[in-house]
């Protein structure tokens, strides 16, 4: 919260440039993004890049002080940063600090003094707003994070009164406002009630899924419920009230890691609950005891595998994860590698089309995630996100813009290229970012940035049609902020 932290060092480096006779020809900034890696620092990451590059029309630069490099874990990191430029022929100026970088041995230990406070100083301060942190929680306030199907985020005075609701991609006020869970809308709540009314039966989560999925129930953003969401909502403490936080750690911007169960910080009754604890302990208890007992052999998986394609006549993800009894496909997969190795212990032979299937939609896997790791390549502090019970990633951008990406496989019919691509009803009020393949489905041949629609299942096209110069063609990813803020102006039309 340094609110003239960059206009006070801007005017102490030029004020440093006057004394000595420097023009600043170029400015690096890193506002607001934290200094303790590498890849949140746009503007650092820029500066190396054309110093190294040797794209620099500059002789000097002038650093505020020894902490503006950063307040990185490893205190050589700094050092290093500063040995790059100065190996380039760039001399490295510290314009607040006392001594003046010559090389000498009070500078080196000085700069060595200094990377090892500005360490620390991040390392205090991440315990000071972990301890922060803590206590609101174990006021029953909420902390980040969704919701959750069922409850709704309200906003309230450092006194709790109630202040009013906030939506998704909402923020509090004011700094000394607080964040509360609340009841959602009734038709959630009666959805939750029943998930706990039939797990209390002895019903599994898979078995709960397909019930409300057969009764056109749908979770969040109107998808399909899967058996991981059914049971993310029947093992969560916050049904019964509790306001819970601390289940997962990222300190430092270290890997996130998830807590033990013990270690949460659970406050109960921190609003009303759409379950009893009693009914809650239940539901634990009666789906451990269904894991128990349901945890099948690989030979049982195999031999349910073998009744169904008897029964049936042919095997599929969707058959074998909409029939009663049968391990769910995720199961099949996470204990052989892949549904097509378990066809291939039983001495199923999938059709020529399903296996043609099934390696498109390997190819159309692979070039989406290479797509993605390029756009964290280049924007690191754009948040990646998925829909919730979905793969599907998504981009949720700082303006608070959301944008699904979309690859669509291309394919020769009669000499005349064709391209293809299924959707999500749950991605109909988001912006798109839509790829298409190469023929050989290892490239990008174009893509396009459009803006939300309703969508249908599945689309096949040639060519350009109306629907998609409706977009913005982009020639390069760096193209896509820029693409999406003038898409954003024209359009009116902000999705957070």
């Amino acid at each position: 919260m340094q609110e003239f932290s960059f206009e006070n060092q801007s005017a102490e480096i030029k004020r440093y440039a006057d004394q000595f006779d420097y023009e600043v020809v170029q400015t690096y900034s890193d506002t607001g993004r934290t200094g303790v890696t590498l890849r949140h620092r746009k503007g650092l990451n820029k500066l190396l890049s054309d110093v190294l590059s040797g794209d620099a029309r500059f002789e000097a630069i002038l650093v505020y002080d020894i902490s503006r490099w950063g307040r990185f874990q490893d205190d050589n990191e700094a050092g290093h940063y500063e040995f790059l430029c100065r190996r380039a022929g760039i001399a490295v100026h510290y314009c607040a600090e006392p001594f003046l970088n010559d090389n000498s041995l009070s500078s080196g230990l000085l700069k060595s003094l200094k990377r090892v406070m500005a360490k620390e100083y991040s390392r205090e301060m991440g315990v000071k707003v972990y301890a922060g942190q803590e206590r609101i929680a174990r006021l029953g306030f909420k902390i980040g994070g969704i919701p959750g199907f069922g409850l709704r985020r309200i906003m309230v005075s450092k006194d709790g009164k109630y202040k009013g609701r906030l939506g998704d991609g909402d923020r509090k006020s004011l700094a000394t406002d607080r964040v509360k869970l609340a009841l959602g809308p009734a038709k959630e709540i009666q959805c939750v009630r029943r998930m706990f009314s039939m797990a209390l039966l002895g019903m599994s989560s898979g078995e709960i899924a397909r019930v409300l999925n057969k009764q056109s129930r749908t979770s969040e953003g109107s998808a399909l419920w899967t058996t991981d969401a059914v049971r993310a909502i029947l093992t969560h403490p916050k049904y019964t009230g509790s306001s819970v936080w601390g289940q997962r750690c990222e300190k430092l911007h270290a890997p996130s890691i998830s807590m033990p169960r013990q270690n949460w910080i659970v406050c109960p009754g921190a609003f009303p609950g759409l379950i009893d604890v009693n009914s809650f302990e239940q539901v634990q208890r009666n789906l451990k005891r269904y894991a128990s007992d349901r945890f099948w052999s690989d030979e049982e998986i195999l031999a349910k595998l073998r009744h169904l394609w008897a029964r049936k006549g042919k095997l599929s993800e969707w058959l074998i994860d909409n029939t009663t009894g049968m391990p769910t496909y995720s199961t099949i997969q996470a204990r052989f590698g892949s549904l097509r190795r378990a066809y291939d212990l039983i001495g199923y032979r999938a059709y020529e089309t399903t296996a043609a299937a099934c390696i498109k939609k390997a190819q159309m896997f692979q070039l989406r995630n290479k797509l993605i790791q390029e756009i964290r390549a280049l924007f690191p502090y754009e948040v990646i996100d998925r829909l919730p019970g979905k793969l599907r990633p998504i981009l949720r951008l700082d303006n608070g813009t959301i944008a699904c990406v979309r690859v669509c496989l291309a394919r020769v019919v009669r000499k005349t290229i064709i391209w293809e691509f299924s959707t999500s009803q749950a991605e109909n009020g988001f912006w798109t970012l839509l790829a298409r393949s190469n023929i050989e489905a290892n490239g990008v041949h174009s893509m396009y940035l459009l803006p939300p629609r309703r969508w249908a299942s599945f689309y096949r096209f040639k060519g350009d049609p109306v629907w998609l110069t409706d977009g913005i063609r982009l020639k390069h990813l760096t193209d896509l902020p820029t693409a999406i803020t003038r898409s954003v102006k024209r359009e009116g039309v902000l999705t957070a």
